[in-house]
């Protein structure tokens, strides 16, 4: 369900990068980045974390994203 949303934001922010970590496989990513729910989005910015969003909804994803462009 969520794959399609950011498919569709990646076209739309082409200035934004996005990276899908498998948890499974990097556990270490997700512990250091306090994941503990599926999904979660981070929103990093040079480097610095400036927003989460836990679940798929693509109204916060949206949001998160246009504070960031």
């Amino acid at each position: 369900m969520l794959a399609p949303m950011i498919e569709n934001f990646a076209k739309e922010y082409t200035s934004t990068n996005f990276y899908k970590v498998d948890v499974d496989q990097l556990p270490n990513v997700a512990a250091s980045n306090s994941v503990s729910s599926m999904p979660t989005l981070l929103f990093f910015k040079n480097g610095q974390l400036l927003g989460t969003v836990i679940g798929a909804n693509p109204g916060a994803v949206k949001q998160n994203l246009a504070k960031l462009a």
